[in-house]
């Protein structure tokens, strides 16, 4: 894999990692009651989810290749909707996605043992 490619992944991954603690704070401590009231949550919320599904689509495909594990499709598919059908997005979903699934990605996606190879040799 060309060097460009690997810093071209690392800083993708590097800005994965910051919209995921993003969320991460800002759902911390909040009940979905209170999420449900609050436009401003959903919206930073909504955009660090089309930033890490931005992200994603602009991994290599040798990258995206080598750690297969990563649901690409379905993360991809999320920024599309959050991107062209924002406002047929449901509340729950989005939610859901924080709870449910950040946290697995977060695991795959932060610093997997397939991945670390490439953050220390850059």
């Amino acid at each position: 894999m060309p060097k460009r490619s690997i810093k071209r992944d690392k800083f993708h991954l590097v800005l994965i990692g910051e919209a995921i603690e993003k969320i991460e704070s800002f759902t911390k401590d909040k009940q979905y009651n209170r999420y449900l009231d609050d436009e401003m949550l959903f919206d930073a919320i909504a955009m660090n989810l089309a930033v890490i599904g931005e992200r994603v689509k602009s991994l290599s495909d040798s990258f995206k290749k080598r750690n297969s594990q990563v649901p690409y499709v379905k993360i991809i598919g999320m920024r599309n909707l959050l991107s062209h059908k924002y406002h047929e997005m449901k509340k729950k979903v989005i939610w859901d996605t924080c709870k449910d699934d950040l946290p697995e990605l977060k695991q795959i996606g932060r610093y997997p043992i397939c991945w670390t190879h490439i953050l220390q040799n850059i």
